[in-house]
C-alpha cells in the first residue's frame, strides 16, 4: 500500500486520499457564470485569479497548433469523430495550473524577484554570460512583458516547491515495487490492421465545382493572403552608439552600489577529502560497506591522525589521493546541497561529519575560511563602464533617430536623402514581406509593426521600435489581406477535399472491421486483411519496451488502450492519425514469474518507478481535492466555443 506522509499540516488533507479520490477530476467545483454583462466579466475565475478571452485563446491557440502538427488537415474532422474538445482541455489545464499556483503561495512557498534573477542567469543564460539585449530578444518572440515573465517564474518555482513535498513524501514498499515491476514487464502480444488513408484515394470519388467552391467559401481564411509590404529603413542599433555614451566617475560608483550583488565574492573554504565511492547501482551492502570504511577514516582523524595518510589509506579517488586529498578553494553554493552544507558548518582544522551524497561518502578536513567580501571597484571599473554603455546605449539610438525623422519631415525629404546628410545607410527590405519576414536577423518583428502603420504613417518616414534598436523606415508598396482567388488554390481544395472523402471510406471500413469482430474475434486479422488493411503481429510490446519496428503505428492512444486489458480481446476502437486508421487485438498476455526471483537493481528499478507513480497520483489527488472548495467559474460562452 502506497502511503504519503506530508510535512505540512495543511497539506494533510491534500495528499492523503481519504477525501481526495470521492472527486472526479472533470469539472468538479466548477460553475458556469450567470447573468450578468459579459464584458464585465472574465473568461476565467479561479477563486481570485481572473483570466482574459486573451490568455485563455493563447493556451487554446498552442494546444490546437499541435494536434494540427499531428492531424494535419484531417484535424478538424477527427476533433469531431473522437470528442476531441480543445477548449475545455484547455481550460481544465489553465484552472489546475491556477489552483497548485494559489496552494503554493498559501502554503508559504512564494518566490520572489531573486528566484526570477536565479533562473534568468542559471537557466535562460546557463553556462553563458547574461546579454541584456538577447533576453530582451527572447521575451519580444515568447511575445511575453519582463511582468509576465517574472510572474510565470515566481509561479513556476512555487509550483515547484509543492511538488517537491509531495514528491518527497511518496513511500512505496517492496510489495509497491513488485507491483510496478509486473505492471511494466506484463507483455502483451498485439495484432494491428492498418488502414492506409492513402490507399483509398483513387477510390474516392473525384469531387465536383460546387463541392469545390463550397469548401472554398466554407474554409476562406485558409486561403487569405496577408497583408504586405516592400519598404526601405534605416537600422540604429545601440551597439552602434556605446562609444558615444557618457560615463563619470558618479556613474560608475553609483552602479557599482546598486549592483553590489553581482560583484560579491561568496565565501569559500579551503578542504581535504576523504571519498569512498561506491557505484551509482549499488545495493544496500555497498553502500553500508562505503559507509563503515567513511566512518573509520573519520575516527581516526578525529583520533589525530594525518589526514593526508588517511586520503591514501581509505579514499578510492585515485585524484583526490595523489593531492593528500586537497580539494582546493570551493565556493558556497557550488558543490552537493549536503557536502556545502558541512563544508561551511564545519570550523576550520575540524573534521565534518560523515557525508552521503549520490555515489560516494566522504569525510571531510576544513583546512581554511575566506569570508565573503567584495571586489574593488578599481578591478571592475571597466566592466561597469562597457554595462552603463550598453544600458544607455538605445536611448542615444533613440534620440539620433527621433533627429533624424524630425528633420527629415520639417525638411519634407526622403529616407535616402536624410540618410545621406546624416551619414547613415538605407537598406532595401527586399521585395514584398509579410509579418514574419524580416529582412534581418536582428530586426524580428520589424515587418509586422511596419504593417500595423496606419494613416499618414504608411507614406511618410516613420520611427519604429525592435527590441532596443530604433528603425526609421519608408514603405514603397503596400497590399492589404486579400483572398487568393478560388482558381489559384483549386487543385489544393480538391487534394484536400478527395483526402477527406478518403478518409470517410477508411472510417467506413474500420468499423466494418469492429463490427465483425465482435461476431469473430478469433477471425480479426483475417477479415481485416480481406478488407484491405495491412495486417501486423503479432508483435509483443510492454510498458517496458512499447516499440516495435515491425509496427511503428503503435501511438500512445493504442498502447493505452492496450496496456488497460486484463484479457485477450479486440479493442473496440479505432486510432486514427494523419495518414491512417489503425484497429488493434491483444492476443495474449503473459506476466512475469516473480518465483524466479528479481534481482536487486532492478526492484530499485521499479521501486523508484513507483514512487513516481505514487507522486502523479498525488497530484491528481491533490487537485480534485482542491477543486472541491475552490470557486472556479467559467463563462459558458467560452466553453461553447468548439
Amino acid at each position: 500500500m502506497i502511503r504519503l506522509i506530508h510535512k505540512y499540516n495543511r497539506s494533510i488533507a491534500i495528499v492523503f486520499l481519504f477525501v481526495a479520490v470521492s472527486f472526479a477530476l472533470s469539472g468538479v467545483g466548477i460553475d458556469v457564470l450567470h447573468d450578468g454583462n459579459r464584458a464585465d466579466r472574465p473568461a476565467i475565475l479561479v477563486n481570485e485569479r481572473s483570466f482574459t478571452e486573451a490568455e485563455v485563446a493563447r493556451v487554446v491557440s498552442n494546444n490546437e497548433s499541435r494536434y494540427r502538427k499531428m492531424y494535419g488537415d484531417n484535424f478538424d474532422q477527427y476533433a469531431k469523430m473522437f470528442g476531441i474538445n480543445v477548449v475545455q482541455q484547455s481550460v481544465d489545464q489553465m484552472i489546475d495550473t491556477e489552483l497548485l499556483n494559489q496552494e503554493a503561495v498559501g502554503m508559504g512557498f512564494a518566490s520572489d524577484d531573486e528566484a526570477v534573477r536565479r533562473f534568468i542567469l542559471e537557466e535562460e543564460f546557463a553556462g553563458m554570460p547574461y546579454d541584456e539585449t538577447r533576453f530582451r530578444g527572447m521575451l519580444k518572440a515568447a511575445n511575453l512583458t519582463y511582468r509576465d515573465f517574472a510572474r510565470d517564474v515566481k509561479e513556476g518555482k512555487s509550483r515547484e516547491a509543492l511538488l517537491g513535498v509531495l514528491r518527497d513524501s511518496a513511500y512505496v514498499s517492496r510489495r509497491d515495487a513488485e507491483n510496478q515491476l509486473v505492471r511494466q514487464e506484463t507483455a502483451y502480444s498485439v495484432v494491428a490492421a492498418v488502414i492506409n488513408v492513402s490507399d483509398l484515394l483513387a477510390s474516392a470519388p473525384a469531387p465536383t465545382e460546387e463541392q469545390l467552391k463550397a469548401f472554398y467559401d466554407q474554409n476562406a481564411s485558409r486561403f487569405e493572403v496577408p497583408p504586405q509590404a516592400s519598404y526601405t529603413f534605416i537600422e540604429l542599433a545601440p551597439s552602434a552608439f556605446e562609444k558615444d555614451v557618457q560615463v563619470s566617475e558618479d556613474d560608475i560608483g553609483i552602479y557599482y552600489t546598486d549592483n553590489a550583488r553581482d560583484f560579491a565574492i561568496p565565501e569559500q573554504v579551503r578542504v581535504s577529502e576523504i571519498r569512498v565511492s561506491y557505484p551509482k547501482n549499488a545495493d544496500d551492502k555497498a553502500k553500508a560497506d562505503a559507509k563503515e570504511k567513511a566512518k573509520q577514516a573519520r575516527e581516526e582523524a578525529l583520533a589525530g591522525k594525518i589526514f593526508a595518510e588517511l586520503v591514501a589509506k581509505y579514499s578510492s579517488d585515485a585524484q583526490l589521493k595523489a593531492k593528500g586529498g586537497d580539494r582546493g578553494w570551493i565556493s558556497r553554493g557550488s558543490e552537493h546541497p549536503l557536502f556545502d552544507k558541512a563544508a561551511f558548518s564545519t570550523e576550520a582544522g575540524a573534521v565534518s561529519e560523515i557525508i552521503e551524497t549520490d555515489e560516494a561518502v566522504s569525510v571531510i578536513k576544513v583546512e581554511e575560511k575566506k569570508p565573503s567580501s567584495q571586489k574593488p571597484l578599481a578591478s571592475v571599473r571597466a566592466e561597469i563602464d562597457a554595462a552603463i554603455r550598453k544600458n544607455e546605449a538605445p536611448s542615444y539610438a533613440k534620440a539620433k533617430a527621433d533627429e533624424v525623422l524630425k528633420t527629415a519631415r520639417r525638411d519634407g525629404k526622403s529616407l535616402s536623402e536624410v540618410a545621406g546628410l546624416s551619414g547613415l545607410s538605407v537598406t532595401e527590405s527586399g521585395g514584398m514581406l509579410a509579418a514574419g519576414s524580416d529582412p534581418a536577423p536582428t530586426l524580428t518583428g520589424l515587418t509586422e509593426k511596419v504593417i500595423a502603420l496606419q494613416g499618414g504613417d504608411r507614406t511618410s518616414i516613420s520611427l519604429v521600435e525592435v527590441g532596443d534598436t530604433s528603425a526609421l523606415v519608408q514603405i514603397k508598396e503596400f497590399k492589404d489581406a486579400s483572398l487568393a482567388p478560388f482558381a489559384e488554390v483549386r487543385e489544393k481544395i480538391v487534394q484536400v477535399v478527395k483526402a477527406q472523402e478518403a478518409q470517410k471510406l477508411a472510417d467506413a471500413r474500420a468499423k466494418e472491421i469492429l463490427v465483425a469482430a465482435q461476431a469473430a474475434p478469433q477471425s480479426f486479422a483475417a477479415d481485416a486483411k480481406q478488407r484491405g488493411a495491412k495486417v501486423v503481429g503479432p508483435v509483443k510490446v510492454s510498458r517496458a519496451n512499447p516499440t516495435s519496428t515491425e509496427l511503428p503505428e503503435l501511438s500512445q492512444p493504442i498502447l493505452r488502450a492496450v496496456f488497460s486489458v486484463s484479457t485477450p480481446q479486440v479493442i473496440n476502437q479505432q486510432f486514427p492519425s494523419q495518414s491512417s486508421i489503425v484497429l488493434a487485438s491483444v492476443t495474449a498476455i503473459e506476466k512475469p514469474d516473480l518465483s524466479k526471483g528479481i534481482k536487486a537493481e532492478d526492484l530499485e528499478k521499479y521501486r523508484t518507478e513507483a514512487r513516481e507513480q505514487a507522486y502523479g497520483d498525488a497530484i491528481q489527488s491533490a487537485l480534485a481535492y482542491l477543486k472541491s472548495s475552490a470557486t472556479v467559474d467559467v463563462d459558458p460562452v467560452l466553453l461553447s466555443r468548439q
